[in-house]
């Protein structure tokens, strides 16, 4: 991994947003929201995942010092997934994203 530089909360926020709207999972949500509440990254997650402390945010620390950074295809597969009941299953317990990706491509059910 290689930092880049300092990126801001504001930055961070618009990332996981414009994550969230290429997601078959979630755009529909996340297009709505926007809709709704206008381009503000943290009204949208302040919505739909309780941001900033609360749903998937629960026990995040509140000083964060986030950063650009550069990764590697294998660097990018070797992070592990959180530890939540969806990402258990569609890794069969590993939290790996290689593993992900072949139970995805062999067919079987997240």
């Amino acid at each position: 991994m290689r930092i880049l530089r300092n990126a801001t909360e504001d930055e961070v926020l618009e990332t996981f947003v414009r994550a969230e709207l290429d997601s078959p999972r979630y755009r529909e949500r996340v297009s709505k929201l926007l809709k709704r509440v206008g381009d503000n990254p943290r009204a949208v997650l302040s919505a739909y995942r309780s941001w900033p402390d609360h749903g998937l945010f629960g026990g995040f620390p509140r000083n964060v010092k986030w950063f650009r950074a550069t990764l590697t295809p294998d660097e990018v597969l070797d992070i592990l997934y959180i530890d939540w009941d969806w990402w258990l299953r569609i890794t069969d317990g590993s939290r790996r994203p290689r593993d992900a990706a072949e139970r995805i491509r062999a067919g079987l059910d997240p």
